[in-house]
């Protein structure tokens, strides 16, 4: 099913750029010291699962390699040193299994039905060395709409239609892999809007 027209224009690196600023005031500024305590190890090579048109996660100390279906934003995303896109779709990654130290995807399940996130998380563990991290942040829906409308009501028009509550996301990550995971909660945005780290040690 194609996205509406409003929606396509976020195919446009420039627009997707913009629009982030405008939906997410702060963000830049408020997710640094959450991107310090979930991506300080980050090391070696690392695939960036959904990457769009740019790196929106702290660059690690190696190299990184992005995946997406887009062809525009993984033009802008390798122009970039020491970084690689691939076209590819989330649910099939087009890689060898235990290839990367890391594997993480930065508000990308939000936009797939259930079925499909559970691919996507599979083939990131099985992409991920033994001993390397997986890494998934994504939009969670607040705990009462009342304390934070702002943020219910831009989750209420996200163009991705399955953003989840904290629970659910926990279990669909529990389901593709029974863990052990590690969570943290955490507001990143002005108006309130929060999201949800999940991360696991493959073993």
């Amino acid at each position: 099913m194609q996205p509406a027209a409003p929606y396509r224009l976020l195919e446009h690196p420039l627009i997707y750029n913009i629009s982030q600023h405008i939906t997410a005031p702060g963000f830049h500024f408020l997710l640094k010291k959450h991107f310090q305590a979930i991506f300080g190890e980050s090391c070696g090579l690392v695939l960036d699962v959904g990457c769009g048109p740019r790196l929106n996660t702290p660059a690690p100390q190696g190299e990184v390699c992005g995946v997406d279906i887009n062809l525009g934003y993984l033009r802008q995303y390798s122009a970039a040193h020491n970084r690689t896109g691939v076209l590819g779709s989330a649910d099939g990654i087009p890689f060898k299994n235990n290839v990367f130290n890391e594997s993480r995807c930065f508000g990308l399940l939000h936009h797939l039905p259930r079925e499909t996130a559970l691919l996507t998380v599979r083939e990131m563990i099985r992409c991920t060395k033994a001993g390397g991290r997986v890494i998934i942040l994504d939009n969670v829906w607040p705990r009462n709409p009342y304390v934070r409308p702002l943020a219910w009501l831009s989750r209420r028009l996200d163009r991705g239609r399955w953003v989840r509550r904290e629970a659910e996301l926990v279990r669909l990550a529990e389901e593709a892999h029974a863990g052990p995971w590690q969570s943290s909660r955490f507001t990143y945005t002005f108006i309130g809007q929060e999201a949800l780290a999940l991360t696991l040690r493959k073993t």
